[in-house]
């Protein structure tokens, strides 16, 4: 028997190009965070259900996020007692533009005739924090009805990791790259000995943090390094009878991203 409820809501003109050969791509910039800790939960028993009972188990999950999928809200851990007394605990995870993580951890003390309900008795919205890159950090959390009749409990220790590789702080790797013929007829009648070819790259530029931007032609294996915020160039003197095919990524103090993909629709020209 209960005597009441709690109710609690948890409540973001360019210069010359210089020409280089080749690296491979960077991988993608990917935050691991690391949850793991224990949960317990004690029924109060009552004239009824008899003497007080708990348990407890340890959990242990992992999560990345990027900055194109940043936010997780996950339930790390569930407890259940006699069928009715249930313990939740989930942790909002959230990958902030300065490479620092979010935490909220939540802990909700449900208490019905089932586990499953929504019959919440009482909850510890604990403080959130934010947490730089190989950091950890600390949360015991603690809920309980404070019913005489039934005094029903759920707690839980939380430990938070954020780790990070070596990719974390590139540039957003830039977007639908259409690459397309010069026309140069005119030069072409004029000196067909020596005619070739220009192609005009052009793409979007998703990165806010780079230092340049790197075009490769991918046939000749070639780099032009372009100043930051380009998003058009035009690579001359290819031969007309080869269809020339280009990547682009961005490139900033931490290293690249990665190089757009290479296709036969837009991509070659």
């Amino acid at each position: 028997m209960k005597l009441g409820h709690v109710i609690a809501a948890a409540v973001l003109m360019a210069p010359v190009p210089f020409v280089g050969m080749t690296e491979p791509a960077a991988a993608a910039n990917t935050h691991t965070v690391g949850v793991e800790g224990s949960i317990s939960v004690t029924d109060g028993g009552g004239w009824l259900a008899g003497p007080p009972f708990g348990r407890q188990e340890t959990f242990s999950q992992e999560f990345n996020l990027t900055h194109d999928d940043p936010t997780v809200w996950p339930v790390v851990a569930e407890l259940c007692v006699r069928g009715q007394t249930n313990g939740t605990l989930s942790v909002q995870l959230r990958l902030n533009r300065d490479e620092t993580v979010y935490i909220y951890p939540a802990l909700y003390l449900n208490e019905e005739s089932e586990c499953n309900n929504d019959d919440l008795d009482a909850a510890d919205l604990a403080r959130s924090r934010t947490i730089a890159a190989n950091r950890e950090t600390t949360w015991v959390l603690r809920a309980e009805n404070k019913n005489p009749f039934s005094p029903d409990t759920a707690s839980a220790r939380v430990a938070v990791t954020h780790r990070i590789g070596a990719d974390v702080g590139r540039p957003r790797e830039p977007s639908n790259v259409v690459a397309s013929v010069v026309p140069n007829r005119l030069l072409c009648a004029a000196f067909k000995a020596e005619c070739k070819k220009s192609v005009a790259l052009e793409w979007v530029d998703n990165a806010t943090n780079e230092t340049r931007y790197e075009v490769r032609n991918a046939n000749l294996e070639k780099i032009v390094s372009l100043p930051p915020n380009t998003t058009r160039h035009v690579w001359s003197g290819l031969d007309r009878t080869v269809k020339q095919c280009f990547q682009v990524r961005a490139v900033g103090d931490r290293g690249p991203s990665e190089w757009t993909p290479v296709g036969t629709a837009v991509e070659c020209a």
